[in-house]
């Protein structure tokens, strides 16, 4: 052990028990558990999705889209390889990254001794051990698009660093582009390309120092852009390909702001500052992990060194190499810091000019600008290498110091790692469970040419056993392709629209029928796998139960299997199950589909669908029975006059819909997604509409009086049922909705009366939505200014006093209680016509047709024109209705006669008398009640008056008791009340029976008495007259689980009586009630079955009392005060008509090839044209041929797919190309062939000692007296004295700083700038004093926002934001340390030639000498050379 311990130095016993510990934290971390950093497949499944990725179109999970992701393919052959030797993901996972880090910390050491021959192998480890060690790292390190680039950074400038050296060589920028390509294209390469910005101080440096010429500089950097290029060509050409799919990703993705309120100078300097450590949802932060650098005073604290001591260590580097690390370290802050706090608040030009900058098309996909990081952690870490071995050899001097310093360093250095000290160096969990493993392998046994469809929809993925993530797991355990609708795109715009309007409905809990199915079918899957493990409830989204209801009703699927243990993940710790059904529903369900079809395929186009409307007119269709057979479906706006000819010869069927409506989406958003509708003249966002011509949309049309608003909706999201014109309808159901977060004070309402009208007292009521109500208002009018105090219930009344006003102004003046709830204003009193919203539906038909010859037109006439309506109401809930009636505005092209139906509801709770309306009772007697048992129409009120002992009454409710029942009628004499009861539905013993009653006239108490089980009784009273008797049941008694009583009599002396028949009534049926009209005609229809829906329920189907006609004219649909329509269906009756509708007949096929991008199918000869369907999203670019004819460019088939249409007789094999993967392949040719030339151009020059090159010397020594011309930024900031030439110089060069600072940082800049040359000028401030007070000012601005932050001890971005002193105050600080770092002198030395050279630290020459001398102690005691 001796002899061992002689032989090995104290280095390497210190840099062997370094990586030891970095193996215990890389391993240790959650130790047993899987966690990811990127797309789970890359480590679940890396070799499988090699060909995937390769590929230019991914087609799986989502419909399909052009692929961005090729650059991971490097990183997957590496994870093969790895998986390859039997590593588990989990050890993969950590084997990989502890390589990254030992690489990372390698890079850094071989940098930092390159630089500078001051630099000792203690340098170098320390640099190391920095670069690792420090909460950019930790924080930002754990997804691997950051760790990757960030391991070989160093490498990277270390190759180009050599590179400058030696200008002639192509090995060194050979090097550079062999380490961009190992940090590989993922996500299109984002963090090396930030990475790259670290060229231009070393570039600097080089012109500035080292005596490098301009020529030489870009010579060498051109020929490592050329490497680059050259090795990013295989993913540059597909991520140009997919810059479509990017682009909706981005503008469904975090804002500017978002990204932005959190990257003040106090978060970035700390190496903090990336927007999702701030993020925090009901359940806690979103990365616990790291909360402890965001909510801990002392971590604050210690984090807050890292910044103060780097720029403190930065002055005992050499001067070229300080310059080069405090220009990259000020370069990466600038970036980091970005347009802090937010979207036109930017407190510096810089921000103002990145603000723009990042809003331009693909430069969006850089708006992170944290993610250049870990440029200032390189610099830092090399800057603390030289304060560490400084700090050595202080302690050395003073041994006693050793302790304390000791100590003091590793409570430091804990508190910049804390997290991966505590277990959480690991951020995403994912250890799968076995029954998702089990599910996938049943599912991927179905047809491999079909999918599987994946249900609920999500926002991202949020599973119980896991934490949210990106990504999903279905590239990671099906091997077929599967379909699964998320809230942001990632296929072209019919996909996203198609998969928007499935997930909306499934999502809604209002639909029924065959939904499910239905868009399997469509979408070529075979099976359905219903997840109910995931998180439903923070997004909006269906319930287990809620799914399960949508599954089981519908016909088209059967079950196939179920997957883990009931219960298993599907309770939410904040919503009670609803039922015992739900808390038994097992984690996974999997479901067959009757009459499946595959993704790709061949399909006949006889009986096509050719609908007005987009992907969300597939429920109605289906809802309808129009899609039972499958037609294909074509959008009208797609079509000309020479293919809609063509369709209407082979039977087309026509619809005419109300969806393709106008409006924008809202992110993040499983219900309510969809704004509310737009006008055709406002402007569409980021949208799921389909086009960009009105006319083929559903547009908004306003009527009567004109009402907007300062504000609608939540803070962070849009609501659809919020609008303004919610509080002048008509209905205090709904309200105008804002202000959360306690932000009403001073919102307005504005309303433009539809003509002049004289106010006198105007009312005003607010919603109730939660503790936070509206206090006080001011009404303005006619020049007249009301506020009054605005009560929780009832209406508040402004008296104007008879003022004339055309326009009428509600301000909200202040807000009672506490809470972030939204308040509203239900409804404001005044006079006119109100608000009135209409949807115009679109026209594409009646203007295809007009397109029309006389042929044409014959044969669309023929056609059948069904019309199908529907209002959106976003859940089951009537409270978010985006629309609460049905109002549409719509032309018909030609006259048509119609059977109609639709879905009704009651506009109020008075099921009682509707079902006495509809069974014929006249109005002039009424029966009702409490309630009436479980809403039976049987069990109603009037049951026990229509003297009729078979019909009875039942009251509702657990017990008799409390119940009442009430009989209103012409006002008679009343002199006693008999009541008969009889067994309830347990028979006789399981009864509960009214024991007692209590009668009251018009209100009066006249009388009571004992009730008579199974029998009658008579409560007598003294003779009253009156018209309103109520039987009030007092007292029950009976099993506590037993049924109310039958009251087959309640006698009052009175009747119901019958009304007679109406013009459309028919005897032995339902009564007809106009439920709405159509140009002010009344639309009479009847009740199909024995239910109606109440206000909350769903509506119930209703058919048409007569056939309805509709002239060539504009159309008016509208409400009636009663009835609320929820869907209008008008089927064509022209559809008996021979040969009208004709269904499909199937075409024979076989698929012969399916691959990403290359798919073919072999079809035979039809008697009927037939259509290809690619079952990918669509996209031009996908080319198709029959043999050698090209078949042209596709068409949009089934509401999402491209496809290609064929005549009848056509047959042979279809081969569908992705067009770009042509340039894919030969651009991975291309970057394999570079990729040869770099590693043959390094191999070359290893073995023939080229790349041993030796430290760089240059950077040390002062500049000759040739070479003084150059050298002028070194008097920058140095005041006084010299030649008027030199003088003039140093007043450009401070010039020059402070517009850097200023543009840099802004003001605080400016004025940092201004006082640093103030005292350079006059006040002849040392270097030292500036490094010193600014280092020191960042730390008093990191204490000021412990200080003044309300929210310390929380995870707030909020908090970051609204801190803006701490924030300048830090960036002065930097700017003035920055000042003193530029200048020639540093704390480890002054400037031999410099006449303004401030005197050197007293131990600066011994310093270097003894660390000369150590260093030779060194290399002799390690028996060779220090490089070994």
């Amino acid at each position: 052990m001796r002899r061992f311990a002689a032989r090995v130095s104290p280095y390497a016993l210190t840099a062997g028990g370094l990586v030891l510990f970095l193996a215990i934290i890389v391993f240790g971390n959650s130790l047993g558990h899987f966690h990811t950093d990127i797309k789970p497949e890359v480590y679940l499944a890396p070799w499988t999705m090699v060909e995937r990725y390769l590929s230019s179109w991914t087609s799986s999970p989502y419909l399909g889209s052009a692929n961005f992701n090729v650059g991971l393919v490097p990183v997957l052959l590496l994870l093969s390889a790895l998986r390859g030797l039997g590593l588990s993901p989990e050890w993969t996972f950590k084997v990989f990254h502890f390589a990254l880090w030992l690489v990372a910390a390698w890079g850094a050491n071989r940098l930092v001794r390159a630089a500078t021959v001051r630099a000792t192998k203690w340098v170098g480890l320390f640099a190391g051990v920095f670069y690792l060690a420090n909460p950019y790292t930790i924080a930002a390190g754990n997804t691997l698009a950051i760790a990757l680039p960030m391991a070989l950074l160093p490498w990277m400038l270390l190759a180009y660093s050599r590179g400058l050296q030696q200008p002639h060589s192509w090995a060194w920028p050979a090097a550079f582009g062999l380490a961009f390509f190992a940090m590989s294209g993922m996500n299109v390469a984002v963090v090396p390309l930030y990475q790259l910005l670290a060229l231009v101080p070393i570039a600097a440096v080089a012109l500035w120092h080292r005596r490098a010429t301009w020529r030489q500089v870009l010579a060498v950097t051109a020929k490592c852009g050329l490497f680059v290029v050259a090795v990013s060509v295989y993913w540059l050409v597909p991520a140009i390909a997919a810059l479509g799919t990017g682009a909706q990703i981005v503008d469904m993705s975090e804002t500017l702001t978002g990204i932005h309120k959190v990257s003040s100078f106090t978060e970035v300097l700390r190496g903090l500052g990336l927007w999702p450590l701030y993020g925090h949802s009901d359940t806690g932060p979103w990365v616990p992990q790291n909360a402890t650098y965001i909510t801990s005073p002392v971590v604050i604290v210690l984090t807050a060194l890292w910044p103060t001591l780097a720029l403190v260590s930065l002055a005992f580097a050499r001067t070229a190499l300080r310059r080069t690390l405090v220009l990259l370290a000020a370069l990466a802050a600038v970036v980091m810091v970005g347009l802090f706090p937010g979207e036109g608040r930017a407190q510096s030009p810089v921000g103002w000019v990145l603000e723009k900058v990042l809003g331009l098309g693909p430069l969006a996909a850089f708006r992170t600008t944290n993610k250049i990081g870990a440029l200032l952690a390189l610099a830092f870490a090399l800057a603390l290498a030289f304060g560490a071995v400084q700090l050595v050899r202080l302690v050395q001097r003073r041994s006693a110091l050793a302790p304390v310093a000791g100590s003091l360093a590793t409570v430091l250095v804990a508190g910049w790692i804390l997290p991966a000290l505590s277990n959480g160096l690991y951020i995403s969990e994912m250890d799968v469970p076995n029954y998702w493993r089990e599910a996938a392998k049943t599912a991927d046994g179905g047809d491999p040419n079909a999918r599987t469809l994946m249900l609920p929809g999500q926002t991202r993925p949020t599973y119980r056993w896991t934490v949210q993530r990106p990504d999903d797991l279905t590239n990671s355990l099906l091997k077929r392709e599967a379909v699964l609708p998320e809230t942001t795109p990632n296929a072209s715009a019919p996909g996203a629209n198609l998969l928007a309007a499935m997930d909306d409905t499934v999502q809604s809990d209002r639909s029924n029928g065959d939904i499910a199915s239905t868009f399997a079918r469509y979408l070529g899957a075979d099976n359905v796998l219903v997840r109910h493990d995931t998180v439903w409830e923070n997004d909006g989204g269906a319930r287990p139960a809620a799914m399960s209801r949508l599954i089981d009703g519908d016909s088209g699927l059967y079950g196939v299997a179920n997957f883990g243990r009931p219960g298993q993940n599907v309770l939410s710790p904040t919503n009670q199950p609803e039922s015992m059904d739900e808390a038994l529903l097992t984690p996974v369900q999997l479901y067959g589909v009757k009459d499946s079809r595959r993704a790709v395929r061949a399909q006949s186009l006889a009986g096509q669908m050719i609908v007005a409307g987009d992907g969300w007119a597939f429920p109605q269709l289906a809802a309808a029975g129009l899609l039972r057979s499958s037609p294909t479906v074509r959008y009208a706006q797609d079509l000309d006059e020479t293919s809609l000819k063509a369709a209407l010869k082979d039977g087309a069927r026509l619809a005419q819909t109300d969806t393709n409506a106008r409006r924008n989406t809202i992110p993040q958003r499983l219900t309510a997604g969809q704004g509310s509708l737009l006008a055709a003249n406002e402007a569409l966002k980021n949208s799921r509409t389909l086009g960009t011509d009105p006319k083929n949309q559903t547009v908004l049309e306003r009527s009567g009086a004109h009402v907007t608003a300062s504000s609608a909706g939540g803070t962070f999201f849009d609501l659809p049922f919020a609008a303004a014109e919610n509080a002048f309808d008509g209905d205090d159901a709904t309200s105008w909705r804002f202000g959360d977060f306690q932000r009403a004070a001073g919102q307005s309402l504005n309303v433009k009366l539809d003509k002049p009208a004289r106010l006198g007292d105007v009312s005003v009521a607010q919603a109730d939505l939660g503790p936070v109500k509206i206090d006080r208002a001011t009404l303005i009018a006619g020049g007249k200014s009301v506020s009054v105090r605005v009560p929780d219930t009832g209406r508040a009344t402004f008296r104007m006093g008879g003022v004339n006003a055309e326009s009428v102004r509600l301000r909200i003046d202040s807000t009672r209680g506490d809470g972030y709830n939204l308040v509203g204003v239900s409804e404001v009193g005044l006079p006119g016509a109100k608000a009135e919203r209409a949807a115009r539906t679109p026209s594409t038909l009646k203007d295809l047709y007009d397109s029309l010859d006389a042929e044409g037109r014959t044969a669309f006439e023929k056609a059948p024109l069904d019309i199908l309506f529907q209002r959106v109401q976003n859940s089951s809930s009537p409270n978010d209705d985006s629309e609460t009636s049905l109002n549409r505005i719509f032309t018909m092209p030609d006259a048509r006669r119609y059977d109609a139906s639709a879905t009704v509801r009651l506009a109020k709770a008075d099921q009682e008398r509707f079902y006495d309306r509809s069974a014929g009772y006249s109005d002039a007697v009424t029966a009702s009640s409490s309630e009436f048992w479980f809403d039976r129409p049987e069990y109603r009120a009037s049951q026990a008056a229509d003297d009729n002992d078979k019909t009875a009454w039942v009251p509702g409710g657990a017990s008799p008791q409390g119940a009442w029942w009430q009989m209103r009628g012409p006002e008679r004499e009343i002199s006693s009340v008999s009541v008969t009861q009889a067994p309830g539905e347990g028979g006789e013993s399981r009864t509960q029976w009214a024991t007692r009653a209590t009668v009251s006239v018009d209100g009066r108490v006249v009388g009571s008495g004992v009730l008579k089980p199974n029998g009658t009784a008579s409560i007598d009273i003294a003779a009253t007259r009156g018209k309103v008797v109520r039987v009030q049941l007092d007292a029950s008694s009976g099993p506590r689980n037993g049924a109310p009583a039958k009251f087959t009599s309640i006698d009052t002396k009175q009747v119901l009586r019958k009304a007679p028949l109406g013009a459309f009534d028919e005897p032995g049926k339902n009564r007809c009630f106009a439920v709405s009209t159509i140009n002010g005609t009344a639309l009479p229809m009847r009740l199909s079955g024995d239910r109606v829906a109440g206000p909350k329920d769903a509506g119930t189907r209703w058919t048409a009392c007569n056939p309805v006609v509709l002239k060539a004219r504009e159309q008016h649909v509208e409400p009636v005060r009663d009835f609320v329509v929820d869907s209008l269906v008008l089927r064509d009756t022209v559809s008996e008509k021979a040969g009208a509708g004709v269904s499909p007949a199937p075409v024979d096929f076989a698929v012969t090839k399916n691959s990403p991008s290359v798919k073919s199918v072999r079809v035979a000869k039809s008697s009927t044209p037939k259509a290809v369907v690619l079952g990918q999203s669509y996209d031009e670019r996908w080319s198709a041929t029959l043999g050698d004819k090209d078949l042209g460019r596709p068409v949009l088939l089934d509401g999402y797919s491209s496809g290609w249409v064929l005549p009848a007789g056509a047959e042979g094999t279809v081969e569908m190309r992705f067009t770009p993967q042509r340039y894919a392949n030969w651009a991975i040719l291309f970057s394999l062939a570079a990729l040869l030339l770099a590693a043959a151009l390094v191999v070359r020059a290893w073995l023939t000692g080229a790349l041993v090159g030796g430290r760089d010397e240059s950077a040390d020594e002062d500049l000759p007296a040739h070479r003084a011309h150059r050298s002028a930024p070194q008097e920058r900031m140095t005041g006084g004295g010299g030649s008027p030439g030199r003088s003039d110089r140093q007043v450009l060069l401070q010039a020059g700083f402070v517009v850097a600072a200023a543009l840099a940082v802004g003001l605080p800049g400016l004025v940092a700038g201004l006082a640093v040359v103030a005292g350079l000028r006059w006040g002849r401030v040392t270097s030292r004093a500036l490094v010193v007070t600014g280092a020191a000012l960042v730390f008093v601005a990191i204490l000021l926002f412990l200080v003044l932050s309300p929210d310390l001890g929380e995870v707030s971005a909020d908090a970051i934001s609204a801190s803006l002193w701490p924030h300048r105050v830090a960036g002065a600080g930097f700017v003035v340390a920055i000042a003193g770092l530029l200048r020639r002198e540093g704390l480890a030395g002054g400037s031999r030639g410099a006449a303004t050279a401030e005197p050197a630290a007293d131990a600066t020459d011994s310093a270097d000498r003894t660390e000369d001398e150590g260093r030779t102690r060194d290399s002799d005691s390690d028996g060779g050379s220090e490089d070994d």
